[in-house]
């Protein structure tokens, strides 16, 4: 039993005027269950982009970590999942960090115990809750997806400079033109949605270059479930739109690490991504179901239940290990530098964010720039046979004028 426990309070996130009451209604109701325990509380401010500032907790203490990821014992990792209104709480972390991840055949056994009755029923209710209130991670336009596209492949794009991209070796541009190229080729419209947060150059110039150049690519920022609903299939790197298209009961395709990668067609280069472009791209079997009925039932914790906060404090006192850390002392150093490094960590993760975006769109700006000089070549090329041509017929013509 642990004899302190350490709280991250994600002040930054509880901020946000687009989901903040999400992460602010979870905290609250986490804090609550704890006080239960009679165990002293603590608390910590963290900050956005301390993800992977390493915790170390001290001898005796059991730490409730808000969206990091590590390997430390003692340590819980907590982060809003991708379905509202449920979060996970973790021992390792979230997305490709997550244990289910890491260590899939630890799960696969309790998975297969799931009744197949079960999977219906709470696969339809969740569908249905999609149905009747139109839920998703972010508010929804209601722009009409686009009638041309009456049979389409859907694309919902990422933050190009998410932490989570490196979970896949697939980049998310690069599978947005391998996707164009096989709309082309397969003569089957793709439809790309671009992150409502995203800032990058790369994807933007990308999305316009390939949509004036490409009949067969439509940008869109129609309501994700009526796109999904409507697609031939879902292609993503390890986005949350991937997980609530599974629960629309598409066929997905992900490239990247993640919860619910096992429950997906797993793509790694342009032959695993063509067979989203085929005529019946295939769903989830009979386990994958069960997987991911796992997840939205035992995996993730729902926020608005406190039975489900005791059981994930039961199970975090149940592994905790009392002989874990190097100090024991009634003032921890940690208690003091913590807060700064969690602090330094984040200033660092927001830098490296802009570093890499800038990185990106920097690379990018220079392949279309390369593009360009290559196109003026050959436009110059063409005007210059053009130019010898009329030279020619203007000579040809001045000798038949000399002959009249």
């Amino acid at each position: 039993m642990p004899n302190k426990i350490v709280v991250e309070v994600p002040v930054s996130w509880t901020k946000n005027p687009v989901d903040g009451y999400k992460h602010k209604s979870f905290i609250t109701n986490l804090i609550l269950a704890l006080t239960e325990r009679k165990i002293p509380l603590y608390f910590r401010e963290v900050p956005f982009g301390a993800d992977e500032a390493p915790r170390q907790p001290e001898k005796g203490t059991l730490v409730f970590s808000y969206h990091s990821w590590g390997t430390e014992k003692n340590i819980v990792r907590m982060k809003e999942a991708a379905v509202t209104p449920l979060f996970s709480m973790d021992f390792s972390g979230y997305s490709g960090w997550s244990d289910i991840s890491l260590n899939f055949n630890r799960y696969e056994s309790e998975i297969n115990k799931i009744d197949e009755s079960a999977v219906t029923h709470i696969l339809d209710e969740w569908r249905q809750r999609f149905i009747d209130k139109n839920n998703s991670k972010y508010p929804q336009s209601d722009e009409s997806v686009p009638e041309v596209a009456t049979d389409f492949v859907f694309y919902p794009m990422q933050v190009q400079n998410d932490p989570v991209s490196i979970h896949s070796s697939y980049d998310g541009v690069k599978l947005l033109y391998d996707a164009a190229e096989l709309a082309r080729e397969n003569q089957v419209y793709l439809l790309v949605k671009r992150h409502p947060f995203c800032q990058s150059f790369a994807v933007e110039e990308s999305i316009t270059l390939l949509t004036e150049s490409n009949p067969w690519v439509i940008r869109t920022n129609s309501n994700i479930h009526d796109l999904i609903r409507k697609s031939r299939s879902v292609i993503t790197v390890n986005s949350g739109v991937g997980i609530e298209a599974l629960i629309d009961g598409a066929s997905v395709f992900c490239s990247g690490k993640c919860e619910w990668q096992q429950c997906c067609n797993i793509i790694s280069d342009k032959n695993d991504l063509r067979k989203a472009f085929s005529s019946h791209p295939e769903k989830m079997n009979l386990f994958q179901k069960k997987m991911l009925t796992y997840i939205l039932t035992k995996y993730w914790i729902n926020s608005e239940s406190p039975s489900d906060f005791d059981n994930a404090i039961d199970i975090a006192i149940a592994n905790f290990d009392p002989e874990f850390g190097d100090i024991d002392a009634q003032i921890n150093p940690s208690d003091v530098l913590m807060p700064i490094i969690l602090d330094l960590q984040g200033r660092l993760e927001y830098e490296q964010r802009k570093s890499k975006q800038s990185t990106l769109d920097a690379y990018a700006a220079i392949d279309l720039y390369e593009d360009l000089k290559k196109e003026k070549a050959i436009l110059a090329s063409e005007l210059q046979g053009y130019i010898e041509r009329v030279r020619t017929c203007e000579e040809q013509l001045e000798q038949l004028r000399n002959k009249i």
